[in-house]
C-alpha cells in the first residue's frame, strides 16, 4: 500500500492504469449480473479505504484528482440501473463527505466510525442527514467488542434517535433479551 500511494504521486500512470483496468473488471461484472438479475438488485456496496482513524490517507486533492473520477465511472453505470449505492470509504471522511453524496451520488455511506477524527453522528446528520441515509455508528472498536448488554443497548437506542429518518419511527424498537453465562 505504502508504495502504491508514493506511485500515486510519483509516477501515477501506474496505479492510475491498474485501477482503471479493475474499475472497468466492476462494470463488465455489474452489467453482466443486472442483465441475469431480474430486476432483483435494489444496492450495489463499493468501497475504497480511503481513510484512516485521524484523517484522510492522501490529500483530498490527490483523492479528488485520481480516485474520485474512477467511483464517478462506476456509479454512473451503476446509476444507470436506478441502483442505490452503498459506499465504504472507512475512517475519518468527513471532509470528503459532501463530494461522496453529491458528486459521486451515494446513497448510503458506511461505516460511520464515531471515534474516528470529526465524526460526530450529531453533526453528520445535521449537515447531510437530508442527502443520504447512513450505516453503522456504533463503535466496533471499543463499545461492540468490549461493551456490557445495556451499554450496547444504549448506543444503538442512542444512534438510531440521531441518524435515523426520526424519533418516532425507533420508539417501539423491542428489548433485545439479555443472556446469562454460566
Amino acid at each position: 500500500m505504502d508504495k502504491f500511494l508514493v506511485d500515486l504521486i510519483q509516477k501515477p500512470e501506474i496505479p492510475l492504469t491498474i485501477m482503471d483496468c479493475v474499475t472497468n473488471i466492476l462494470i463488465d461484472n455489474f452489467k453482466q449480473m443486472m442483465k441475469h438479475a431480474n430486476g432483483l438488485v435494489d444496492m450495489a456496496y463499493t468501497y475504497d479505504d480511503v481513510a484512516i482513524q485521524n484523517g484522510l490517507i492522501m490529500s483530498k486533492k490527490i483523492w479528488r484528482r485520481h480516485i474520485f473520477p474512477l467511483h464517478q465511472k462506476l456509479n454512473s453505470e451503476i446509476k444507470k440501473y436506478d441502483v442505490k449505492i452503498l459506499y465504504h470509504p472507512c475512517g475519518a471522511v468527513y471532509d470528503l463527505i459532501d463530494p461522496i453524496i453529491d458528486e459521486m451520488r451515494i446513497d448510503m455511506l458506511n461505516p460511520l466510525k464515531p471515534c474516528a477524527a470529526k465524526m460526530d453522528m450529531q453533526d453528520i446528520k445535521h449537515t447531510f442527514g437530508g442527502r443520504a441515509a447512513f450505516h453503522g455508528g456504533i463503535d466496533i472498536q471499543q463499545t461492540m467488542p468490549f461493551g456490557i448488554t445495556t451499554n450496547v443497548e444504549h448506543k444503538v437506542r442512542e444512534r438510531c434517535q440521531i441518524l435515523g429518518t426520526g424519533a418516532d419511527m425507533f420508539a417501539q424498537l423491542p428489548t433485545i433479551p439479555r443472556r446469562t453465562l454460566r
